[in-house]
């Protein structure tokens, strides 16, 4: 029982009748209020469609076209000003000098972190850029929690571990993974994506010239489960929009190339460990060991790209 409904094509909770302390409903007004979706998740297991019909005054066509270009102003209005505030509050962070509990943990080093800031409640900043500018933040805790900035959208947005001797590019979903592709591949540009959903826009914007590949997640747990894995599904279709090929991590208790990484890394610590002393190795070389296998997965699946403008696919389909 709202006490007012929104015609902005969102979702929102509200309280119910039978329940009217708690927020267990739920409803969805279209933007032209002839259509909406609502539920009562304490007594209902799936979503009621409403349309406007007979028993209910049709709303007249003018005024819900007015009042759907409202409402996509009003969210125009609010996209601009939570970027205009991820902007503001990036300028009041300061850059990443001496490492982070997120990336210790994962076991990555501070190379190619020159472009990450951290906030004063100790949270990993990592920028979200199109065209050079910044249209939301992404917020890491040090536990490894992840936020997007409210309000602020996305979609093909992307943050660049670039090098000047880059000959190579990799697409990755998240931060970790890019920096365990940066630290791990020589001579290679990673682009993140953030996410599996945000692959194809990425894609969608890039400029790719010479070895490319698509370094996806591989979530055989989730496909154990539902029978899709996203990140490799999400993944191909970056890479064939691309024309390139597509690499990902198996074998591993993990999911994607920062798993692998670490995990490599721990497994070959406990085996210098166990060794004889005179067998032993220095740590530098049990970790580079480890990046040489993520280089080589890597690498392998590399295809060479003919120069692509931005929203070109690579024609075969």
């Amino acid at each position: 029982m709202p006490t007012t409904v929104e015609p902005d094509g969102k979702w929102h909770r509200c309280k119910t009748v039978d329940h009217p302390k708690k927020r267990n409903g739920a409803y969805r007004l279209a933007t032209c209020g002839t259509i909406g979706f609502y539920q009562n998740h304490a007594t209902e297991s799936e979503v009621t469609t409403w349309r406007a019909g007979s028993e209910t005054e049709r709303p007249d066509p003018m005024i819900s076209q007015a009042r759907m270009r409202e409402a996509l102003n009003e969210r125009r209005r609010k996209a601009i000003k939570a970027t205009e505030d991820a902007r503001a509050y990036w300028r009041t962070c300061k850059p990443l000098r001496h490492g982070h509990p997120y990336l210790d943990g994962k076991l990555l080093t501070m190379q190619g972190c020159a472009g990450l800031r951290v906030d004063d409640d100790g949270w990993l900043i990592v920028p979200v850029d199109i065209g050079g500018a910044i249209v939301s933040l992404q917020r890491i805790s040090p536990d490894g929690s992840k936020r997007f900035w409210s309000g602020a959208s996305v979609k093909g947005g992307c943050y660049v571990l670039d090098t000047p001797r880059a000959s190579m590019t990799a697409i990755v979903e998240g931060l970790a993974t890019g920096l365990a592709v940066f630290q791990s591949v020589p001579n290679c540009r990673v682009i993140v994506a953030f996410d599996c959903g945000n692959m194809d826009p990425v894609a969608q914007r890039l400029v790719i010239a010479g070895l490319a590949v698509v370094a996806a997640d591989n979530d055989y747990a989730t496909e154990a489960r539902t029978g899709k894995n996203p990140g490799l599904v999400h993944g191909r279709s970056a890479a064939e929009m691309i024309g390139c090929g597509i690499a990902w991590p198996e074998g591993i208790v993990g999911t994607d190339y920062a798993d692998m990484l670490a995990e490599l890394i721990a497994s070959g610590r406990q085996a210098n460990d166990a060794a004889p002393r005179r067998d032993q190795v220095r740590d530098e070389a049990i970790i580079k060991a480890a990046k040489h296998r993520v280089a080589q997965s890597i690498k392998r699946a590399m295809k060479f790209v003919a120069h692509r403008r931005k929203g070109e696919s690579d024609g075969s389909h």
